[in-house]
């Protein structure tokens, strides 16, 4: 039960940091492990935080988890590469985790492909 409890100086402050450093980015790169690389080579969106703190928000309200810092490529066909995929919510909206993590193949911002997909995968 502790670890669900929120710590809104660790998150609040971490998160704005982590928020600093991709705003100032020139282009990012997730690597997923094995070679998988995907690559955002032009510029990042504005990174939005959810980290509870809804202050300079017109909307708001959030869920568990907290802590998350986004952001994509203001061009999605900046976006190239192979991203591995550990887990992932499926129709049945349960934790679905593969035996071997599933490969999305990315070009000019589209999945062109799969490898080690499963059909459950497939479906969604």
């Amino acid at each position: 039960i502790d670890a669900l409890q929120y710590d809104p100086g660790y998150y609040r402050e971490t998160g704005k940091a982590i928020k600093r450093i991709i705003d100032q980015a020139s282009h990012a790169v997730i690597d997923s492990g094995e070679g998988a690389q995907l690559v955002f080579s032009g510029v990042l969106e504005p990174a939005k935080l959810n980290v509870g703190d809804y202050s300079e928000m017109a909307n708001v309200g959030g869920q568990f988890p907290i802590g998350e810092v986004f952001t994509e490529s203001v061009r999605l066909e900046d976006v190239n590469g192979k991203v591995r995929i550990f887990i992932f919510g499926d129709t049945s909206f349960r934790i679905n985790e593969p035996q071997v993590p599933i490969t999305l193949i990315v070009e000019r911002g589209q999945v062109v492909g799969t490898e080690n997909s499963t059909e459950e995968f497939d479906r969604v």
